[in-house]
């Protein structure tokens, strides 16, 4: 799949597709099959796409929640997302906005947000402590602080 580029609060798009938060499950699976193969649902809410690099949420109206990407190439305004390390990621977005962003940092992530976007490092996933290489970057229409 090609570059997927983050709209912050509306979702994700690519030359050929564009998955928004919101949509129906239904709606996304029948758009999504035949360009990325059919899905796997490893948990009753979840959708996996692409040897499980492309995760989508759903809440309880089956609606898409959260998406989550694991692996390929995600970008905000230029900056890479996922194939990046979270030291190159902060510098980048702070350039971006002209101040560092304002993270949350947890045991398992660190969010941002104002932005929506979710990040764990390899280390949070259980990698070497020097590694801050991005796991996974987590995708909401807003995250709650």
């Amino acid at each position: 799949m090609d570059t997927w580029i983050f709209r912050p609060g509306q979702g994700i798009q690519s030359d050929q597709l564009e998955i928004n938060f919101g949509s129906s499950r239904s709606g996304l699976r029948e758009k999504l099959t035949p360009l990325l193969g059919p899905h796997a649902s490893h948990q009753p809410d979840e959708d996996d796409y692409v040897d499980s690099t492309l995760r989508l949420r759903f809440d309880s109206a089956g609606s898409l929640s959260s998406i989550e990407m694991m692996g390929g190439k995600l970008q905000l305004d230029g900056i890479e997302l996922v194939a990046t390390e979270f030291t190159t990621l902060n510098e980048a977005l702070s350039k971006r906005r002209g101040q560092e962003p304002d993270w949350n940092y947890m045991h398992d992530r660190a969010e941002c947000p104002d932005l929506g976007l979710g990040f764990a490092s390899n280390f949070h996933c259980g990698g070497d402590e020097e590694d801050d290489g991005i796991a996974w970057v987590l995708l909401e229409p807003v995250i709650k602080a």
